[in-house]
């Protein structure tokens, strides 16, 4: 499985708000979202995928 970069995904317009997301793993399989707090940044979750 790859790892989250940044640089994989898309952005969403909602609102005035830009969010950028990616999608890792099986299209198939049960959807987890992840989000993080604070100063985090997506690349803390690579450890758990």
């Amino acid at each position: 499985m790859r790892n989250f970069d940044h640089n994989s995904g898309d952005t969403l317009d909602i609102d005035g708000a830009r969010i950028y997301y990616e999608v890792a793993g099986n299209e198939n399989s049960p959807a987890l979202l992840v989000l993080h707090g604070g100063f985090g940044n997506m690349e803390d979750f690579n450890t758990i995928i």
